[in-house]
């Protein structure tokens, strides 16, 4: 495959178990952040997952070492109980759970006998032959075949627990994809930094109204100030926001000595679409 793509050029070539796996758990991350805020898992599988670098048992059980720190340790309790609460799941023990453990009884689908948690087994069990004390000598094996066939049996399983979250709470991974995507680069806002007094509290009296017109453009220039884009919001009520720019453009000119209106301030918008489920 890696010949075919890299030396042959041939850009058809489906993806490896590895990067389908990743993007099956991206998939899963962001349906689940939709419906309870939070990730199912802490982190997806990445380059430190790695085939068996030779034919034998240490270097199969050395890979599932690499997969079990984020297929098994990186599954959130915190998002298995939001989950359990969204499915109406009363699980008394659930505390003192493992989060395989819980993730069986959250999706009681997926029992001791599915291929989901034989995988899930699977991995724990080969990490702790690598991880756990002196282990018996090294036997050869075909190592990279069958990591990668545990590989795609994790990949089956893990679309098969997106069907279900996608039909059950009819929401879109795709699209739900993309939102993420999208919310990952908004501004980042800190704590305190700014008194009540400030003009950007009067945002507030937005919520609840309803918007009748929208009206935006360049605002007209001045030579004491920089120069910006402006935009009106208009509501049903008759209220109307207008939001520009500010800065201390007039103090940075005098000591710079240049003229304020040589800066250029623009409104950045975001636009996120709204939940698939909505």
């Amino acid at each position: 495959m890696w010949f075919d793509r890299n030396i042959q050029g041939s850009w058809g070539v489906k993806n490896g178990a590895r990067k389908r796996l990743t993007a099956v758990i991206e998939k899963i991350n962001s349906c689940c952040k939709a419906l309870t805020g939070q990730s199912l898992y802490s982190k997806v599988p990445n380059s430190s997952v790695t085939y068996p670098s030779s034919q034998n048992t240490h270097a199969y059980e050395d890979s599932h070492k690499n997969l079990y720190g984020f297929l098994v340790d990186g599954l959130s309790k915190k998002c298995l109980l939001a989950l359990a609460e969204k499915r109406q799941k009363n699980i008394p023990e659930a505390a003192n759970m493992n989060s395989p453990t819980l993730l069986r009884h959250v999706f009681t689908e997926f029992d001791k006998e599915s291929q989901l948690h034989k995988v899930l087994s699977l991995i724990s069990t080969e990490r702790g032959n690598s991880s756990h004390g002196v282990r018996s000598s090294a036997r050869s094996s075909d190592a990279f075949g069958c990591f990668n066939r545990d590989l795609e049996q994790a990949v089956e399983s893990f679309e098969s627990l997106l069907k279900l979250i996608e039909q059950e709470f009819s929401v879109s991974a795709t699209h739900e994809l993309r939102r993420q995507e999208v919310m990952q680069y908004l501004p980042k806002i800190v704590d305190g930094g700014f008194e009540s007094n400030y003009s950007i509290c009067q945002a507030t009296q937005m919520v609840g109204k309803t918007i009748e017109k929208v009206w935006f453009g360049l605002r007209e220039d001045d030579e004491q100030i920089h120069q910006s884009e402006a935009l009106f919001i208009q509501f049903t009520d008759g209220e109307l926001l207008a939001i520009d720019t500010g800065s201390n453009v007039v103090n940075i000119a005098d000591q710079a000595k240049i003229k304020p209106n040589d800066f250029h301030v623009d409104l950045n918008l975001t636009w996120v679409p709204a939940p698939s489920n909505g």
